[in-house]
């Protein structure tokens, strides 16, 4: 995925979204892409976070998930949504002002990113910090938005998603995206026909994906 996903997108620090809902495997997903990276590449990471089930004082270490000795992880930092949307795209939010510090540092010399991951919540609208990326004149200057990659949980398959509801976060995520990638596919449901039960599985969630979006349809391994 990550040749399709994170090449560099020319001027700018190259940047991807990556949303989907809970338990899908955004987080091994973004682990994946920042392994992949060149060595020499020096990637900020930042994690959309519930606010309410973590506790704020003091500065937040990185996540044991993490290889915290890999050199390419130059920068982690999380943003918090305390329920009543998505306040850290708002212009005095928590991420607005990450992205703002972070270019000025860049822009006095103080400061060297080459890739920029950002993992929403599974509630989160990516619509949001999509605008933030590309409207925000000292964020777009700096950024340059390359991937807005919605990661689909195949084994929870059409029990989970209802394209019928466009309001739905599940849907919202998947009609905002510009690269579906279908994860767990080895997790589907199975019986003595698993084969044919996968097949048909996948071919009613990628037409429904259609539907709302698009976007190209991959498998988690692909390229």
């Amino acid at each position: 995925m990550e040749d399709s996903v994170m090449e560099d997108a020319g001027a700018g620090i190259t940047t991807c979204i990556i949303t989907g809902c809970s338990g899908s495997g955004k987080t091994t997903a973004l682990r994946s892409l920042l392994a992949q990276l060149p060595q020499e590449s020096r990637c900020i990471v930042c994690v959309h976070q519930h606010g309410k089930s973590f506790g704020l004082d003091g500065a937040l270490p990185v996540p044991a998930s993490f290889a915290t000795d890999d050199k390419r992880l130059a920068k982690y930092f999380e943003v918090f949504d305390f329920g009543s949307g998505c306040l850290c795209c708002s212009p005095d939010g928590d991420l607005t002002r990450e992205l703002c510090g972070i270019s000025r540092a860049l822009e006095a010399g103080d400061a060297a990113y080459t890739h920029l991951l950002i993992e929403t919540t599974g509630v989160a609208d990516p619509r949001p910090f999509i605008r933030l990326l590309v409207s925000e004149p000292l964020i777009a200057a700096r950024f340059s938005l390359r991937r807005v990659v919605a990661i689909v949980d195949f084994s929870r398959g059409t029990k989970l998603y209802d394209f019928a509801k466009p309001k739905d976060k599940p849907t919202l995520q998947i009609a905002n995206c510009d690269l579906v990638v279908l994860n767990k596919l080895r997790s589907a449901p199975v019986s003595a026909h698993v084969v044919v039960d996968r097949a048909s599985i996948g071919d009613k969630l990628k037409s429904q994906i259609g539907s709302v979006t698009t976007a190209p349809v991959i498998e988690a391994g692909e390229g």
